[in-house]
């Protein structure tokens, strides 16, 4: 069983992540195949601030399943948070066209591209206004075509 040792009802702690982080590599050290488990152990490293490491378990993960929305979300947020905002982009946009209503990953879109391309998106709440204005629609059901706003500053997706 995985992460056994996390308490609950609060942020994991230093000891907590670093179990879940030796719990998660033996477990890739067993089914290397499971994108999910890059997935987790990339969240945790992310957690750590080891965002390199968290780069190359999410890109692990993008290379098993490149079917993967969260995956290219998480890698997409990552390389923005390292300062990549170029690469940051196009796996934040995949994320979208893999999962329309992958909500979190509209909201990292919307970060990144406020804090990397202010001359074109504006500001976050500029961002995040053109984002959401989708009249008679709930938020994140709107197809990915409903944030050409946004998309259109994201450089198209490379193939992973």
């Amino acid at each position: 069983v995985l992460f056994r040792s996390f308490k609950t009802g609060g942020p994991p702690s230093s000891a907590d992540l670093a179990r879940g982080l030796s719990e998660l590599t033996a477990e890739l050290g067993r089914h290397p195949s499971v994108p999910s488990l890059w997935v987790w152990r990339g969240q945790l490293k992310q957690q750590t601030g080891d965002l390199s490491g968290a780069i190359l378990d999410l890109e692990r993960a993008c290379e098993l399943d490149p079917h993967h929305a969260l995956a290219q979300g998480l890698v997409g947020r990552a390389l923005s948070q390292a300062g990549r905002p170029s690469q940051s982009l196009p796996r934040l946009r995949r994320a979208l066209e893999l999962e329309p209503r992958l909500w979190i990953a509209r909201m990292w879109l919307a970060e990144a591209l406020a804090e990397w391309f202010p001359q074109h998106a504006g500001s976050l709440d500029a961002v995040l206004a053109m984002f959401l204005a989708q009249p008679g629609q709930v938020p994140g059901d709107a197809p990915v075509a409903g944030c050409a706003p946004l998309c259109a500053h994201a450089p198209a997706a490379t193939a992973t």
